[in-house]
């Protein structure tokens, strides 16, 4: 019996060790867990921070494209009426100077 009930203890020791051991691995892998918890909630919240600056950003370039397309427009506007007022300047130049000139001619025959 004395051999038996050593071969007992000897199982019983080895049996709390390994229960130690797998404890300890619990703990561990417990620890783990909770920090790849940690890791994912952070990494969540900036992937969703970082949708919300996509999505301003997005925003953002579409107004700054309006605005472009109207600037572009105005621009086209404004270099039209140059042109306009271009050629009405040249115009005036030409009747102006035949009108002095015929002005001009008046008044030498005059004399």
């Amino acid at each position: 019996m004395t051999g038996e009930a050593g071969d007992l203890t000897r199982q019983l020791e080895d049996a709390e060790s390994q229960l130690n051991a797998l404890q300890r691995l619990k703990s561990q892998l417990q620890s783990q867990l909770e920090e790849a918890r940690h890791t994912a909630d952070e990494e969540s919240r900036e992937r969703q921070n970082l949708a919300a600056q996509m999505k301003n950003y997005q925003h953002e370039n579409e107004n700054l494209r309006e605005q472009m397309d109207e600037e572009s427009e105005s621009k086209a506007d404004l270099q039209r009426q140059i042109s306009k007022l271009n050629a009405e300047i040249q115009q005036w130049k030409t009747r102006f100077e035949s009108e002095g000139l015929l002005r001009v001619d008046e008044i030498e025959e005059a004399k």
